[in-house]
């Protein structure tokens, strides 16, 4: 009995490190495959209007033109302040009407092989 209460905790400690790893296992290549199809959508796009800060993050990776509509606390503008105001091809704005008209005035009129986006009712 003493020989087994010595041993269990060691054992309990590897099957907890073994449900640990593959748990880690699991969200690594869950974490990979988000990332993935992230990246083939955004690559497929002519012009992105996101409101998440990892897809501004992937459109500056894939250097594809785009809009961040900030949120009420104003998340994207903070980080494009602090980090990515340099780039030309990120635009920060606040709602999606605007986006539309920045769209159509400064993508669509300027020849890009992109249709005109109609105005959301």
């Amino acid at each position: 009995l003493k020989q087994t209460l010595a041993v269990l905790p060691f054992q309990l400690g590897f099957r907890m490190l073994n449900r640990n790893a593959a748990r880690a296992a699991f969200y690594n290549r869950l974490a990979q495959h988000r990332v993935t199809r992230g990246l083939r959508q955004l690559s497929l796009a002519n012009f992105v209007v996101t409101d998440r800060l990892h897809s501004h993050i992937l459109s500056l990776l894939l250097d594809k033109p785009h809009i961040a509509l900030d949120n009420s606390y104003g998340k994207l503008s903070n980080f494009i302040a602090a980090w990515t105001s340099g780039a030309s091809n990120a635009h920060s704005l606040g709602k999606l009407t605007d986006a539309v008209a920045f769209y159509n005035e400064n993508i669509y009129r300027q020849g890009a092989n992109a249709p005109a986006l109609k105005k959301a009712a």
